[in-house]
């Protein structure tokens, strides 16, 4: 099989776009034998363009970070964020497709894949002319709203990894044969292979009790401050379920900092930024977090029922919970008072165990597997 050069486009903009194009890169390069780049099209190809970098001290994927993501601006600001993000490209369309075509020029791939909403009618443009083929893989439940995701024309390829969204495109002009349906969303292929064998001295080792029910509390890889109320609700929680927690803070060392500083009543284990998240899902018995897509889908492919968090839900993570209630793998909660209440009927051991086999019954999720022999034939 003769190498290929592989761009996978993708945003800065939370952690799951980077997460899916890593995720693909590795599968790839170590089985496929291709030679693949990671390319930021915001700060690699079209810099020059983001007009909130021009009239403030931060660019745009900062702002949605630090503020939409670390601050829990989801509403009005988000908004108004997504607007100027919009206005800013129908701007600045023609300039950025002249600028992705000469980046085609210069590094010559022989497929660009998506992983990023919003610019793919850009990419798509911009591609048509050196006839390089186009493939957009989703990396939310589905398409929050039409065009966000799926350019207009049909001359590209589709991955999507929910039914909703594999109906959804069966409305476009695609053909059905540029449309696939893969068993969920890609996730790292770090997460199929154990990372220990005997869990209950991987517990012990973290200072845990090896034989408690054990949660790990997930909010992305910037972390948020409902951590700490929430650590401190759950020492209070009135259950016959006596738990531990292992909180996974990411970039946010302030957060661990301050979660060390409290005097929890329950075995815990603290840890800032890490790779080793299959590692530590894999000694946990349930999941915390936000509904993000790319936690949801790593925490069920690691078996984890869920509790998510719905304050703060983003557009496009509404569909998640929608979807998490579907297939009854889990519940969910808005502010910490909602959490006391759900926690406490979540922690039951006869809910804990329905939910577990529920979680179980999933078609096992095998997307990063299912979407490369679709990369093969468009290669070739």
């Amino acid at each position: 099989m003769s190498q290929k050069h592989i761009i996978i486009a993708y945003t800065d903009t939370g952690g799951g776009h980077k997460a899916t194009a890593l995720a693909l890169k590795t599968e790839l390069e170590q089985t496929h034998g291709h030679k693949v780049s990671l390319v930021n099209v915001y700060q690699d190809i079209i810099a020059e363009f983001d007009i909130i970098r021009r009239y403030s001290p931060y660019n745009g994927e900062q702002i949605y970070n630090d503020f939409v993501l670390g601050k829990g601006w989801s509403g009005l600001f988000c908004l108004a964020f997504y607007g100027t993000v919009m206005l800013n490209i129908r701007l600045f369309m023609r300039q950025g497709v002249a600028n992705m075509e000469a980046y085609w020029r210069e590094h010559r791939p022989d497929l660009v894949i998506s992983v990023m909403p919003l610019l793919n009618q850009a990419l798509r443009a911009s591609l048509q002319k050196q006839s390089i083929p186009f493939m957009v893989v989703l990396t939310d439940f589905c398409e929050p709203q039409k065009y966000v995701w799926f350019p207009r024309g049909d001359d590209y390829d589709i991955a999507c990894g929910t039914e909703a969204a594999y109906q959804a495109t069966l409305n476009k002009p695609h053909a059905a044969e540029k449309i696939l349906q893969t068993s969920g969303l890609i996730v790292h292929p770090k997460f199929y292979a154990p990372a220990c064998s005997n869990i209950a001295e991987e517990r012990e080792s973290l200072g845990l009790n090896p034989d408690l029910t054990t949660g790990c509390m997930l909010y992305g890889g910037m972390g948020s401050w409902h951590m700490l109320e929430l650590a401190q609700a759950l020492a209070n929680l009135e259950t016959t379920t006596p738990i531990q927690m292992i909180f996974l803070c990411g970039h946010n060392q302030a957060l661990a900092s301050a979660l060390a500083d409290l005097s929890l009543p329950y075995p815990h284990f603290i840890c800032g930024y890490t790779q080793r998240v299959p590692y530590f899902m894999q000694l946990a018995d349930f999941f915390i977090g936000k509904p993000g897509p790319g936690s949801v889908s790593e925490a069920l492919l690691m078996g984890l029922p869920l509790l998510l968090d719905r304050k703060n839900l983003l557009l496009q993570e509404k569909y998640n919970l929608t979807w998490v209630k579907q297939h009854q793998v889990g519940f969910d909660f808005n502010g910490v008072r909602e959490f006391r209440k759900v926690a406490q009927q979540f922690l039951m051991p006869e809910t804990l165990r329905k939910l577990q086999q529920q979680v179980s019954q999933l078609p096992k999720n095998r997307a990063l597997f299912e979407v490369t022999p679709l990369i093969e034939r468009l290669l070739n």
